[in-house]
């Protein structure tokens, strides 16, 4: 039977164990929060300017009833969307652009929504709206304004996006020897917001996971492979059980303290979550649980110190290399897939992008199966943890 008065004792032990090794504590606890002010005040990231092809969604109004006042008084009910539909081929017929989605809002009313739905959740990277007086715009010469919806939580990919619209439109325009009555307003969805920080709210999203998960598994690292420490442990009236558990308790605790530290460091510098506050919170608490339960089980399947290291090593490389940061999850084989959500950052890094970003909550669309991967194979790592430390074999 577990004893929680044992459980106590332990605790108190390992926190007097952690608070001997200053080093640990520094590199678990204030490191990161330091690495994150270091990084967030660098200059400005400049976006990107290469020639790589966008996914658009096009919404077009042009072929509504629009009425036109001419200058002698007279009214015309005008519903020519000719120009609306050299746009779209044009937009069809460019390397610069993929035309995924179109949306004729006289056929579907509901179509910006959609349009918005697709860059939610990044199956499009811009939306291009063709305004209902569009072809008339162009015919009576008149202004008339093409808006563009670009996805701004990719922060390096914003000028890349915004370059290749107004390219194709003066494609466009050159072509057909059009006279540019018309201009392109661009607004960028998913920004930090006002007072908030395109270029912090990037960062974050993408350092933050690295330096939970880097923090978490060198805080854990050696807390079961030193042997001397868990011998003597072993000879007292503690069970397996209670010394385990004990070490979750409290390093999930330290955890915790070292989340609190890097999120109060976001806040400082100027970043300004979209989503809710409590579940960016709660996210970060869930990729830090994953880097403390891979953590113990690397420390209770090695042999020796040196061994730990290397398996934290190759761990992190992996990690690194499947995360979806070099190519898209959804672009691997299905094999590779499923290791790569194995791992902490393929889940981590969209999780907290589509929250501090996006302004997603824990649970909404995509989250629900990211939040639910890191639970779940948190709770398989235990597991794994629990059956290796009963096997594991100790000189007492």
């Amino acid at each position: 039977m577990v004893s929680f008065k044992r459980i106590y004792k332990l605790i108190i032990k390992e926190l007097y164990w952690l608070k001997s090794d200053k080093r640990a504590l520094f590199m678990a606890i204030l490191l990161p929060p330091l690495i994150m002010a270091a990084f967030s005040s660098m200059a400005v990231m400049s976006g990107t300017t290469g020639e790589s092809t966008i996914d658009v969604a096009i919404v077009n109004y042009d072929d509504l009833l629009y009425s036109y006042t001419l200058p002698n008084g007279t009214t015309k009910d005008l519903t020519d969307n000719h120009w609306a539909t050299i746009l779209i081929e044009t937009l069809e017929n460019s390397s610069l652009t993929n035309v995924k989605y179109i949306y004729n809002i006289n056929e579907s009313p509901y179509g910006m929504l959609s349009a918005r739905e697709h860059l939610a959740h990044k199956e499009v990277e811009a939306i291009l709206t063709i305004p209902s007086e569009f072809t008339e715009a162009i015919i009576y010469q008149f202004p008339a304004i093409l808006e563009s919806i670009v996805d701004g939580s990719d922060v390096m990919q914003i000028r890349t996006i915004m370059n290749n619209l107004q390219k194709v439109i003066t494609s466009f325009q050159q072509t057909n020897n059009i006279t540019p009555y018309f201009q392109i307003e661009s607004h960028i969805e998913f920004s930090a917001g006002e007072g908030g920080s395109d270029v912090l709210g990037f960062m974050s999203a993408i350092s933050v996971p690295f330096l939970i998960i880097g923090a978490t598994l060198i805080l854990t690292l050696l807390v079961i492979v030193k042997e001397a420490p868990l011998s003597r442990l072993l000879m007292t009236p503690a069970t397996r059980s209670e010394i385990l558990l004990s070490k979750y308790i409290t390093y999930s605790a330290i955890m915790a303290l070292q989340i609190f530290l890097i999120f109060l460091v976001n806040s400082i510098i100027g970043l300004k979550v979209a989503g809710p506050v409590f579940d960016f919170f709660i996210a970060m608490l869930l990729v830090g649980f994953y880097g403390i339960s891979l953590g113990i089980l690397i420390s209770t399947i090695s042999s020796t110190e040196i061994q730990a290291n290397q398996y934290f090593l190759g761990i992190f490389l992996i990690s690194v290399l499947v995360s979806g940061m070099f190519v898209p999850v959804e672009n691997m084989a299905p094999w590779l897939q499923v290791l790569a959500y194995a791992f902490p950052l393929a889940s981590a890094a969209p999780l907290l992008s589509n929250i501090s970003l996006k302004g997603m909550g824990l649970f909404d669309g995509s989250n629900l199966l990211y939040s639910g991967t890191l639970l779940g194979t948190s709770l398989i790592i235990i597991l794994l943890t629990v059956i290796a430390f009963y096997r594991k074999k100790l000189e007492v």
